[in-house]
């Protein structure tokens, strides 16, 4: 397999660093200007910041490239209902997980009681 860039060495790491920095400033930094611009220019309203004329942009560009797709799905799923196992398995396992809290409870307030009893006795 081929590599298209070598990266062997720090020349290799420039040269992908200086394309990748290229990628980005082309196809997000410069078309998020240009809207930022026209923005500013033509809609006086609220003025746009870079950063949010770039959103703009991807906004755009994720608006485009989703109704550009020719069959677009949009699934809402329904819950199932439950069985009657499921939902006798999960009345159980909430009565067992009361039942250990109120046991928890108990022991905490007979913990307390003999606390207080054996300060009583002091």
């Amino acid at each position: 397999m081929k590599n298209i860039i070598p990266v062997g060495d720090i020349k290799g790491l420039l040269v992908a660093a200086f394309l990748i920095t290229c990628m980005c400033a082309g196809f997000v930094a410069f078309p998020g200007f240009v809207l930022m611009n026209l923005w500013n220019r033509f809609i006086e309203l609220y003025q746009l910041n870079l950063m949010q004329g770039i959103l703009l942009w991807a906004i755009i560009a994720l608006a485009y490239f989703v109704i550009k797709k020719r069959h677009f799905i949009l699934s809402l799923a329904i819950p199932h209902e439950l069985s009657n196992e499921e939902m006798d398995d999960l009345i159980e396992r909430v009565k067992k997980a009361r039942n250990l809290r109120n046991d928890d409870i108990k022991t905490k307030s007979d913990e307390a009681n003999n606390e207080e009893n054996f300060n009583n006795h002091i």
